[in-house]
């Protein structure tokens, strides 16, 4: 074989076998996803806490960085790669006083402001930050373009309560990916709309 032929070979299998990588550990093939935010950083599957005016700017201490709520309610958004199951939230934070905290996913229709708000159950503690985390059933989310709105609310919070966080994450769980089963969702998908026509 000529060596112009493995040359060209080269520059179209590399790049395509790229790109293939890629797409495919986005896609959580064994069913497990996990994204963590950070203050300072822009990440695509997750947004920085919105809306602004509502947390100090990110600081370093205590081994990371922080921020502290001055008002709530704070949202987040989170893209997911593909559907899933479930999602467990875990939030790394401190409070001074009772601050009511809890944690929500949006549900329901698009157009409508609803929360499923749950109390965070405590995870222990990770270098002297409380651990709460919540889970969430996916199948009840509002999705609006692969992005899920979680919300942080503290009613509580006030010039007598604080509430500092550290770091935010969410972990999606769900039927990992395999030809045979992305090759029945192809399948039914294809009949499903040509019964529809």
């Amino acid at each position: 074989m000529p060596l112009r032929t493995v040359v060209r070979m080269f520059l179209v299998v590399v790049p395509a076998a790229a790109l293939a990588a890629m797409v495919w550990v986005d896609l959580a093939p064994r069913g497990v996803w996990q994204v963590v935010s950070d203050p300072t950083r822009y990440q695509p599957n997750i947004s920085f806490f919105y809306p602004e005016g509502r947390l100090w700017p990110a600081v370093w201490g205590r081994g990371g960085w922080q921020q502290q709520v001055v008002s709530e309610p704070l949202y987040l958004d989170v893209r997911m790669p593909r559907r899933l199951a479930q999602v467990r939230i875990r939030l790394w934070y401190q409070t001074v006083g009772d601050t009511g905290l809890r944690v929500g996913m949006r549900v329901g229709a698009g157009g409508i402001w609803q929360y499923r708000l749950q109390q965070l159950a405590s995870a222990g503690e990770d270098n002297g930050w409380q651990v709460g985390e919540a889970v969430f059933d996916l199948a009840e989310a509002t999705v609006e373009r692969q992005r899920i709105r979680f919300i942080l609310s503290a009613p509580r919070l006030n010039h007598q309560s604080a509430l500092v966080i550290h770091r935010f994450a969410a972990v999606a769980s769900g039927d990992p990916l395999t030809l045979l089963g992305m090759g029945r969702k192809f399948f039914h998908r294809i009949t499903r709309q040509g019964l529809a026509l």
